[in-house]
């Protein structure tokens, strides 16, 4: 009973130590198990206590023979749930603890390949895990500071989302950037792509798809404009040399113009405040990087201004 309190921890507990904890709790409750209990629960949380496991022998070096036995185990059961299975917390433990391991086990590639597996396993069988996925989405791409391999993961997940998705409205009209006839002008495989100029296309086709007709302002606040921004986050940031004028700036004044002013306020002031800032010593590339992104997103301004004091102190 109290296994639905601990599902998010999996996903939001980073420290070892307390990651460490967590999974004594789950061993507590297999112990404290009653008859009662289905022998698939324990099984599931056995596992869920495996792909966490640490080698005795060896300091802070997780077990990766239990670890990858156990994601092997997991991924052939997850494939033949049943409806009747889909709605056990156990499920959204281990759905959540694989959101950790893509979210932080940056290294472990082999850890990672699994944990993305059973994540498409997961999304198939159980189509109310896509929302926990989305809003885990949409947090890693506002974080100006997270690793390009950790978003590209996440984007190449929204686009299987919208593969399987029915009655999302934004992910409905995300669809619009997919090609399945033609790869190489499929946005989310140029978008994650390993060369710049490919991503940069990816930018080309957003633009020409919104000119054509224009997204929806959820799609673009909790996506796309995100996705743009984070080409310039790359560059203030230090992971990319320099960025493309010609490309993304336009790119980002063209989604601006869509914004409230609330949403269009907090994005200048974020990008200016970074500019002035006195924490920090910016290079060159990142105080140009800065400046054109605080003119294009000037260049975006489409609020109507208010004369009426104006004119009644002139008359």
């Amino acid at each position: 009973k109290y296994l639905h309190l601990l599902t998010i921890l999996c996903c939001k507990i980073i420290q070892r130590d307390q990651r460490i904890e967590l999974i004594k709790l789950f061993q507590i409750l297999i112990d404290q198990s009653t008859t009662n209990t289905k022998s698939s629960t324990i099984w599931y949380l056995e596992q869920l206590i495996e792909i966490n496991s640490w080698n005795p022998d060896q300091i802070d070096e997780p077990d990766y023979e239990r670890r990858l036995n156990g994601y092997k185990q997991r991924t052939k059961e997850i494939s033949t749930l049943e409806n009747i299975d889909k709605d056990k917390n156990e499920y959204l433990c281990l759905f959540y603890h694989c959101l950790y391991e893509l979210h932080y086990s940056i290294n472990d590639l082999s850890l990672r390949e699994y944990a993305s597996q059973c994540i498409h396993l997961f999304l198939k069988q159980i189509s109310s895990y896509q929302s926990y996925l989305l809003t885990e989405i949409r947090t890693i791409l506002k974080q100006s500071t997270i690793s390009i391999h950790i978003r590209h993961e996440f984007i190449r997940l929204l686009g299987l989302i919208i593969d399987i998705n029915i009655d999302n409205d934004d992910l409905n009209d995300l669809k619009r950037l997919r090609n399945y006839n033609d790869v190489e002008l499929d946005f989310f495989h140029n978008i994650t792509h390993v060369q710049n100029h490919r991503r940069l296309r990816a930018l080309k086709r957003l633009k020409l798809i919104h000119d054509e007709q224009a997204f929806r302002l959820t799609t673009i606040m909790n996506y796309l404009l995100p996705i743009v921004c984070s080409f310039i986050n790359d560059v203030i940031n230090e992971n990319a040399q320099d960025i493309n004028d010609d490309i993304v700036f336009p790119c980002l004044t063209t989604l601006c113009q869509i914004l409230p002013w609330i949403k269009y306020n907090q994005l200048f002031i974020s990008f200016f405040r970074q500019l002035t800032t006195t924490k920090r010593t910016l290079n060159l590339i990142q105080k140009r990087c800065l400046t054109k992104t605080i003119s294009a997103i000037i260049d975006a301004f489409h609020f109507q201004l208010d004369n009426n004091d104006n004119n009644s102190e002139s008359n």
